[in-house]
């Protein structure tokens, strides 16, 4: 799979509308401690990194449809209070048929941004969330913000990322392993291979996962990939479902 540019922000990540979401899945009763976990956070755990960042991206087409400027400046508030939510910032552009909202803010260390676009034909709802606090929150604010977007959109589709590194330049042979290691953990099998000077990217497939999307005629719905920052001297490891929504 060819290295994957960054959708992850406002506007990229409308041109991605493709993209499907991601459920919780863990198991009940008496089952080992990596199969109770949620699959990203499985998946993550196995390459031992250490955690960075974790990133949500929410999106869908509104159920009222034409709601006009006002409309949309309202909605972008109850968005926010629904998702507790407190803004620090608000735009509102026209531009020919289309109309733009935006909302940004903060929930303890959590960043936001609450995007609203009315085109002539669809109006878009699009929720961003970028976190340093432990991975362990993203399943309890993924199961909010699929909770705030059924509210208001049909279809929701959210896509989730954690970002993590390992302090040293990893080599081929252990990248392989790394990867591997990251989708088998998942109940994943591997389905495709990226090797290039700089990166390394492993795509796969787990039933641990309810949604995926088509690459070529294979289902795919996990993304793990290293990339090596010499700035840093540390590799950049990334895990995504379905796919990864960042440069890397």
């Amino acid at each position: 799979m060819e290295k994957r540019k960054g959708f992850y922000g406002i506007l990229v990540v409308w041109l991605c509308l493709c993209c499907f979401g991601v459920t919780s899945c863990g198991d009940s009763g008496e089952v080992a401690a990596s199969q109770s976990q949620r699959p990203l956070e499985t998946a993550f755990a196995a390459s031992g990194a250490d955690f960075a960042k974790w990133y949500l991206a929410g999106w869908g087409t509104l159920i009222e449809g034409d709601i006009g400027e006002d409309g949309l400046v309202a909605m972008g508030k109850n968005v926010c209070r629904e998702l507790g939510v407190e803004i620090t910032g608000h735009t509102s552009q026209k531009a020919g048929d289309s109309v733009t909202v935006l909302y940004t803010g903060m929930k303890g260390m959590q960043q936001y941004e609450v995007l609203l676009q009315q085109l002539p034909t669809e109006t878009y709802l699009i929720i961003n969330i970028d976190s340093p606090v432990g991975e362990g929150e993203m399943g309890k604010e993924e199961t909010l913000l699929r909770e705030t977007l059924a509210r208001f959109v049909s279809e929701p589709d959210i896509s989730a990322m954690i970002k993590g590194y390992l302090p040293e330049k990893y080599t081929e042979r252990k990248g392989k392993k790394i990867l591997t290691k990251m989708i088998e953990d998942a109940d994943g099998i591997v389905v495709e291979r990226t090797i290039e000077p700089g990166y390394m990217s492993f795509t796969g497939f787990t039933e641990r996962l309810e949604k995926s999307v088509l690459v070529g005629v294979q289902k795919v719905n996990l993304q793990c990939a290293l990339s090596y920052d010499e700035i840093q001297g540390k590799t950049l490891v990334y895990l995504a479902t379905p796919l990864i929504f960042a440069e890397y």
